[in-house]
């Protein structure tokens, strides 16, 4: 198999900054240790790597939105919406398959900060 998982992150991180997260937002195309909320990042999934076809290789991926902890249910709102805009536009691409409805996740702590994540799984179709 070949580089495909790190091709297909930056390929996603790429399409976020262009379109629904442009501007405002910081995407990074791996899990990272310290965030610069509002942040984006696209993070493998299990199994990471399979085999479609002879000539295809599915890249299972998500991309985590984090926002620092909401004081009210506004913010909430917010990242359920931005995760139905990034629906929209990674759908819009060929090589990406969106099988999953959004999630709200768990808070995380990133360096002693605590963050509110969405969560929108992902699979990427690469040519090997």
């Amino acid at each position: 198999m070949s580089g495909a998982g790190p091709w297909a992150r930056q390929l996603v991180a790429q399409l976020l900054r262009q379109g629904p997260l442009g501007g405002e937002w910081t995407v990074y195309p791996h899990p990272v240790e310290q965030l610069s909320a509002p942040a984006a990042f696209v993070a493998p999934r299990t199994p990471y790597r399979e085999r479609a076809t002879h000539r295809v290789e599915r890249v299972n991926l998500a991309v985590v939105l984090a926002i620092t902890r909401p004081s009210d249910a506004d913010s909430i709102d917010g990242l359920d919406l931005k995760l139905d805009q990034i629906r929209e536009a990674l759908e819009l691409d060929a090589r990406i398959e969106v099988p999953a409805i959004a999630e709200l996740g768990p808070a995380i702590n990133v360096g002693g900060v605590e963050f509110l994540t969405g969560r929108l799984d992902i699979i990427v179709n690469t040519d090997c």
